[in-house]
């Protein structure tokens, strides 16, 4: 179960490991209060009834094959907010509208992870893409949305409230007028994060839909490849 203002929402479990177990449970006991989802901080594997297991070392690999390509933003200002994105390019952030307005409604202004690349320009096409000060980053390579099917797995690279990054990985349940429905837990830092298949191709991009549930939901990332053509 997980508190989400007055009421209880039920989970479902994760497999946690290379973890001591006394320490994951002082680890939730700490947190619960919070609201944040139980686990956050450890890598998991989803109960989905899915024989199919990925160890440690598959996804420590997905992460290192991709961790130059997403990002963490933070707005900062007399509220600080959290998101995150990718490079659809080198120095071009992809993120979505709705976090963006966020960050000009509640920031003075926009830094990219914690290096503090600053925000010198905004595109807004539907997605916003943000071109930072310097030319940085690994450019994702974008993949077909309408080939992922139900049995096919998902990665995403989730960017925890500034803390850093962890990888997970669901199930796809549906793809419907250019929305793809999953099968994982998202929280409002995660809005803007890019969805990998297995072959490291991102085929869409995290949307806050549905936050703090069991399933979340992510746009197509097909038009995307025009757009980064032209860039």
């Amino acid at each position: 179960l997980k508190k989400n203002n007055s009421e209880y929402k039920v989970y479902y479990p994760w497999i946690c490991f290379n973890e001591d177990v006394n320490k994951f449970f002082e680890n939730i006991g700490y947190i619960e209060e919070t609201g944040k989802i139980i686990g956050d901080s450890y890598n998991k594997l989803s109960l989905d009834g899915n024989k199919e297991s990925f160890d440690s070392s598959k996804l420590f690999q997905m992460y290192e094959d991709n961790k130059d390509s997403v990002v963490q933003i933070t707005s900062m200002g007399d509220v600080y907010n959290y998101g995150s994105g990718f490079y659809l390019r080198e120095g071009v952030v992809l993120t979505t509208w709705s976090l963006f307005l966020q960050f000009l409604t509640q920031g003075d202004y926009i830094y990219v992870n914690d290096k503090k690349y600053f925000v010198n320009k905004v595109i807004n096409n539907d997605v916003v893409l943000l071109k930072i000060d310097k030319e940085v980053g690994k450019r994702v390579v974008l993949g077909n949305s309408n080939e992922v099917y139900s049995s096919h797995k998902l990665f995403t690279i989730n960017s925890k409230y500034n803390s850093g990054f962890s990888i997970n990985y669901g199930t796809n349940m549906s793809v419907r007028n250019g929305k793809i429905k999953n099968m994982f837990a998202l929280s409002s830092s995660d809005i803007g994060s890019a969805l990998f298949n297995e072959y490291n191709e991102v085929i869409g991009f995290n949307v806050g839909d549905k936050l703090y549930s069991e399933l979340s939901y992510a746009n197509s990332t097909n038009y995307l490849k025009g757009i980064q053509n032209k860039l």
